[in-house]
């Protein structure tokens, strides 16, 4: 079962429309005093997806360079 703590926390963060990479988002939830691992908060993003926490559209795109992503969320459709 996922943390919900962590999936309101990203949530929360990404609601601005930016590009974050898991590092980012990391580091922002930490600030809040949630705590969670890279791999944490690309799951939390991931159930993001799912019907059961809003069916939110996230983008995704490589950081050119590397083989690091960033991810957005994008507004809900009304």
């Amino acid at each position: 079962m996922p943390n919900f703590t962590q999936v309101v926390g990203v949530e929360k963060i990404m609601k601005d429309g930016k590009w974050y990479t898991l590092q980012d988002l990391r580091h922002k939830l930490a600030t809040m005093e949630i705590f969670a691992s890279e791999c944490s908060v690309s799951a939390r993003i991931r159930d993001l997806r799912k019907t059961q926490y809003g069916d939110r559209k996230v983008q995704s795109k490589p950081v050119e360079g590397s083989r690091i992503f960033k991810y957005r969320l994008l507004p809900v459709a009304k």
